[in-house]
């Protein structure tokens, strides 16, 4: 005798005598999360399981519980291929992307292809082309290391480490944060529960002395354009962002042994009144002057990117690149030349707090002194006692310089 004999007449349940003769009817239904559950019951004789299998295919065909599906060979060979090629991930949870891709036809590309419409949508929308220029420039970093993958692959917590990652101030931390948040609300991608990481903020970058000859040396001889500028941003330690905002007439050079002043008309803090000491005066009357900006944008729009590149480019090769390492490096050797912080953070546009968490480091007071002595005739003159062979000068090395100093 077999051991199963179905009721052949029902589509959507079965009705099976088992070895043991009783009568028993099974059925299929789907569960609300889409799996498939087993169902069973015993029935007396095969005469009540036929009414009970009747009752039970029109009880289906109303509910739409389904029966058992058939998987064609061809579904079949293309379920093994996917199984096998992509062992972690469910089978539903693939048809759940593919729908979600269907569905958000934005979530099927990439960060980089994206980026090109949601900065056009941002700048035909933006009501304040500053603060949308700020959020452009966040997200193209974002961009920079996320461009090629699919938008929606990306996992919280590569966006936490990308952000514990930033060399930034935990404040801008949040303001990178805040905007990559936009850029995926624009995707129809929930980001808003990424964490903000704080990070083991390192010590701030600045210049050595020896280094900061090197610079004015290097920008003065290679860069000539750039030598004002960068003369204005060692010594008076300017936010690169602000010199869309400097023009030659407001600067006062006459009597260059002594210290003056000018006036900031604009920047991220407003405006203000900026130290210009002696030794900044001699290096701009070196400069060729003009009736305009300190920093020629030439023919292009007062873009920051474009300042920060001219500024690279004032760095020898054989010397490391500081992030805000002309300001840091002023606000360090102000400090601790004359001692009054909150001087030097009302020059800068910035707190006490602010100051002496991200700007200031330790550093001799003799070195400190040394730099505000860096003028033409200084930096010259060691230039030409040292040796041409592409190292950073040692004070220590050049006796001469510390007698003249």
């Amino acid at each position: 005798m077999n051991s199963y004999m179905a009721a052949k007449k029902f589509k959507l349940c079965r009705l099976v005598q088992e070895n043991d003769g009783r009568y028993r009817v099974y059925w299929n239904t789907i569960n609300p999360d889409g799996s498939t559950r087993n169902n069973k019951c015993r029935v007396k004789d095969r005469k009540e399981g036929l009414e009970r299998c009747r009752i039970l295919e029109e009880e289906l065909s109303q509910t739409g519980l389904v029966e058992e599906t058939v998987i064609e060979p061809e579904d079949r060979i293309m379920i093994d291929r996917f199984y096998k090629t992509n062992p972690s991930i469910s089978l539903a949870e693939f048809i759940r992307r593919y729908m979600s891709f269907v569905a958000h036809p934005k979530q099927s590309r990439t960060v980089g292809d994206l980026f090109k419409e949601w900065k056009k949508h941002k700048l035909l929308t933006a009501s304040n082309r500053e603060n949308i220029r700020l959020t452009l420039s966040r997200v193209n970093v974002f961009k920079e290391v996320f461009g090629k993958k699919i938008v929606s692959t990306i996992q919280k917590d590569e966006v936490e480490k990308w952000l514990y990652g930033l060399d930034i101030a935990e404040k801008t931390r949040q303001h990178y944060r805040a905007a990559v948040i936009s850029f995926f609300k624009w995707c129809e991608i929930d980001m808003t529960n990424i964490k903000c990481p704080k990070a083991v903020r390192p010590e701030p970058g600045i210049y050595s002395v020896d280094e900061a000859v090197q610079i004015l040396h290097y920008t003065k001889t290679a860069q000539n354009k750039m030598l004002a500028p960068l003369v204005i941003a060692m010594f008076c330690g300017v936010r690169l962002s602000e010199f869309e905002y400097i023009e030659w007439k407001e600067l006062d050079l006459s009597n260059p042994d002594e210290d003056g002043d000018f006036y900031l008309s604009g920047g991220k803090t407003g405006r203000r009144i900026v130290h210009l000491p002696s030794v900044a005066k001699k290096w701009l009357l070196t400069c060729e002057r003009s009736n305009g900006l300190v920093f020629d944008f030439g023919r292009c729009k007062k873009h920051v990117d474009r300042i920060y590149d001219a500024f690279r480019r004032t760095i020898p090769e054989y010397i490391e690149a500081r992030q805000n390492g002309y300001r840091h490096s002023y606000c360090t050797y102000k400090v601790t030349c004359f001692g009054n912080m909150a001087s030097v953070a009302d020059e800068m546009g910035n707190s006490i707090q602010m100051i002496r968490k991200h700007y200031y480091k330790p550093t001799r007071k003799k070195d400190a002194e040394l730099y505000w002595k860096l003028t033409p005739e200084y930096v010259d003159f060691v230039a030409n006692s040292a040796e041409p062979d592409g190292k950073c000068f040692d004070f220590n090395e050049i006796s001469e310089f510390r007698k003249i100093v």
